[in-house]
């Protein structure tokens, strides 16, 4: 966690299923952002983006879908 640099613009996690990334970022976000909503964490895999495209996000933060402690 501490040899990623969070600052840039893009951040690829990669890796085979199942090996923890989505626990990595989700634990991440939690330390980064602590009593705080305003980290987005988005699942692509969700079947909400079949029929939606990723620049609607402003969708998700008006609607208040945000990461909670």
């Amino acid at each position: 966690m501490n040899s990623i640099n969070w600052d840039e613009k893009l951040i690829c996690i990669k890796g085979f299923r199942g090996v923890g990334k989505t626990t990595f970022l989700l634990d991440y976000i939690k330390k980064a952002f602590p009593n705080n909503n305003s980290a987005l964490y988005l699942n692509l895999n969700n079947f909400y983006f079949t029929k939606r495209k990723t620049f609607q996000i402003d969708t998700f933060w008006k609607e208040g879908w945000l990461l909670s402690s």
